[in-house]
C-alpha cells in the first residue's frame, strides 16, 4: 500500500530539485509500513525488511542521481553503526559475565 505510492508520488511529482525533500520522503515511506504493522501487533520486522526489498527494486530508480547516492551512503553508514555496535557489545558481555554469552 505505501509502497506503491511512494512509488507513485516519486515518479510523478517533480522532487528532483529539493533532494532534502526527496530524501525525507523515502524516510517516511520505508518506515510506515513498519509502525502501521506494529500497531496492529504484526511483525514490523517483517514488514520493514518486505518494504526495503520492494523499493529498492521499484522506488529507487525513480530518485534523482543526488538522492540515490545520499540514501546509498547513509544506509551503509546505518549499517555499518548497527554491526559495530553488535559486535561491541558482544564482546563486552563476554567479558563483563561469569558465563561467556
Amino acid at each position: 500500500m505505501f509502497l506503491n505510492e511512494s512509488m507513485q508520488v516519486l515518479k510523478h511529482f517533480d522532487l528532483r530539485k529539493t533532494p532534502s525533500l526527496e530524501f525525507g520522503m523515502m524516510i517516511i515511506f520505508a518506515y510506515l509500513p513498519y509502525g502501521l504493522a506494529e500497531g496492529i501487533k504484526l511483525s514490523g520486522i517483517m514488514a520493514i525488511l518486505f518494504s526495503g526489498i520492494v523499493m529498492s527494486h521499484y522506488t529507487h530508480h525513480n530518485l534523482s542521481p543526488v538522492t540515490q547516492i545520499l540514501m546509498q551512503q547513509t544506509l551503509r553508514t546505518v549499517a555499518f553503526m548497527c554491526g559495530e555496535f553488535l559486535t561491541r557489545s558482544s564482546q563486552t558481555c563476554c567479558f563483563t559475565e561469569e558465563i561467556y554469552c
